[in-house]
């Protein structure tokens, strides 16, 4: 679609006029990061974008992501709703992963200063045990690791239920992109599903047209050849003397 084209370019030359102004206003923290974005890849115009602020380059690169689908409307909507539904299954693929490595990586950290907490409580008992001293000092130094013992364990819950929370925030904010971006594919592939089935019913109009024209003409050819063998052979010539 040429209007698509033009959408476009508006939208890059008024990501360049906006520079100087979007510099000043505080870039809002996105939803995720870029590799979980659906947007077109567009590292072969990066140098014609070098001017314009990043948030505007996501924002069209994003734009961009649908209409490369939509552009010319050679795919059927439902072949561009699949395409969409992959790639949203790649990114949410590539985003559980990403937690499921960080949890295991986290897991591996925190068993590890638990193995040597653990070791060291227990070279610490048994330096207690070795001492000689009376069963008053020793089960003050026992209750005193103890605590310690109480404590590592309130901090690494503290930890793990922190991690927790910033990875439930994370799968949130991700959730909430896809879903603002599938509405925004559903209304683009809705006004593009209209024009899809309108460009169809013409192409199909005028096809119909074609045979119709056609049929005419053959009719046309055989009406004219039946009237030639009508005509007797040599008439209108000129006789000799």
């Amino acid at each position: 679609m040429n209007k698509q084209n033009l959408i476009f370019t508006l939208l890059l030359s008024l990501g360049i006029s906006s520079c100087a102004s979007s510099e000043e206003v505080k870039t809002p923290t996105p939803l995720v990061e870029d590799k979980y974005r659906l947007m077109e890849d567009r590292e072969k115009i990066e140098e014609l974008r070098k001017d314009i602020p990043q948030e505007k380059k996501i924002e069209n690169d994003e734009i961009a992501f649908n209409l490369k689908w939509m552009n010319d409307m050679r795919l059927n909507p439902s072949d561009i709703r699949s395409k969409f539904s992959s790639q949203v299954s790649r990114k949410r693929n590539t985003f559980n992963r990403d937690v499921s490595a960080a949890r295991a990586e986290f897991s591996k950290e925190e068993r590890k200063k638990r193995e040597e907490f653990n070791q060291k409580m227990k070279e610490d008992r048994s330096s207690i045990s070795a001492r000689k001293k009376n069963a008053k000092e020793k089960k003050e130094m026992l209750d005193e690791l103890e605590y310690k013992r109480k404590d590592f364990g309130a901090k690494q819950k503290l930890e793990r239920d922190t991690f927790e929370e910033e990875l439930r925030d994370k799968r949130k904010s991700f959730d909430d992109y896809i879903k603002q971006k599938t509405d925004s594919f559903n209304t683009d592939l809705k006004a593009y599903t209209q024009d899809f089935n309108e460009k169809k019913k013409v192409e199909k109009q005028i096809e119909k047209n074609k045979k119709i024209e056609a049929k005419e003409k053959a009719k046309e050819a055989a009406q004219t050849e039946k009237t030639l063998k009508t005509i007797p052979l040599g008439t209108g010539s000129v006789e000799s003397n």
